[in-house]
């Protein structure tokens, strides 16, 4: 409960540099805040508030907060992440200059495995996620231990393999746990508005779909397997990665799990009350799932796909 009260405390101080920086992001005022940068041999992060990334991050703007941690300062550039592009921009502040913290530096941690409990209230276009992270150290990290979520999704409790709370903060999609440095079961307890069709996740009472969605904590993107048990309206059909392990109807609700033992990076799901064409091939079982597929092109598909998966 002390270390809670210190970490909100450090952050309840107003910052004339986070309004500062704040303003420039809105603008995308790349010229303006390079000067706040440490000198760098590579590329200007900033840039990516001028362009967008491959897939768009930054169309919904930009905007920076402030992250105090228990002494040291960090700014984050968040906007709204989609899960294949570049995601948010994290500095740490060092005698008045921005010091650059690439996505891929993983702090010397790893993430060996998520389970995850999902949830949707679909009319209010919201999922509800439990994730259980076997978080292990590999070194000696250099700075708070911290993950990356998209930032629409807001953590609102985290417990320790023994149910204790642990005390963390977040700015942007940016959690850090100042308390922890040993290898750690932490359970997060968060959800989000899940509303970009055509651009990240979309939740509605037609579809849940987290495909494309920044929707599970990562470090430096480094792929880890998991275990999906997700709860949909029982005329629904459920659409993960890994095997259907089990699968059960209570009333009106269906619950499905799925084990996804191969370590992978893009972790997707899909939920709707969809049609489905499945043909065997080679001892190999190729499906398609569709709502707007005929059957016979949902056929098709069925056909396409051995000589790509024999390649």
């Amino acid at each position: 409960m002390v270390l809670t009260a210190l970490l909100l405390l450090s952050q309840a101080s107003a910052s004339d540099l986070q309004s500062e920086l704040n303003t420039l992001a809105q603008k995308r005022d790349v010229a303006a805040l390079t000067h706040y940068l440490e000198p760098l041999k590579g590329p200007n992060p900033f840039q990516l508030l001028k362009t967008g990334g491959a897939y768009g991050v930054g169309r919904f703007g930009w905007k920076a907060v402030y992250l105090n941690m228990l002494g040291q300062s960090y700014f984050i550039f968040t906007t709204d992440l989609t899960s294949e592009d570049i995601g948010e921009l994290l500095f740490r502040l060092e005698d008045g200059k921005l010091v650059y913290i690439p996505e891929d530096y993983a702090n010397a941690e790893r993430i060996n495995s998520h389970v995850f409990d999902v949830r949707f209230d679909l009319a209010a276009h919201k999922a509800i996620i439990k994730d259980t992270v076997d978080l292990q150290m590999v070194g000696r990290p250099t700075m708070t231990p911290f993950l990356r979520i998209g930032p629409n999704y807001r953590v609102t409790k985290i417990v320790d393999g023994e149910g204790k709370p642990v005390a963390f903060l977040q700015g942007g999609g940016i959690i850090c746990f100042p308390g922890i440095n040993f290898d750690q079961k932490l359970t997060l307890y968060y959800a989000a508005i899940v509303n970009k069709p055509q651009y990240a996740g979309s939740v509605s009472t037609k579809e849940a779909m987290l495909t494309n969605d920044y929707w599970y904590p990562m470090v430096a993107r480094q792929p880890a397997p998991y275990t999906l048990t997700v709860t949909v309206p029982k005329d629904w059909v459920p659409v993960g990665q890994g095997d259907l392990v089990g699968e059960t109807v209570t009333g009106d609700e269906k619950k499905a799990t799925f084990k996804m033992d191969v370590p992978v990076t893009y972790y997707s799901f899909s939920a709707a009350p969809y049609e489905t064409a499945s043909k065997t091939t080679g001892g190999i079982q190729y499906s398609v799932w569709s709502n707007s597929l005929t059957k016979s092109q949902m056929e098709l598909q069925d056909e396409l796909y051995p000589p790509i998966i024999e390649l």
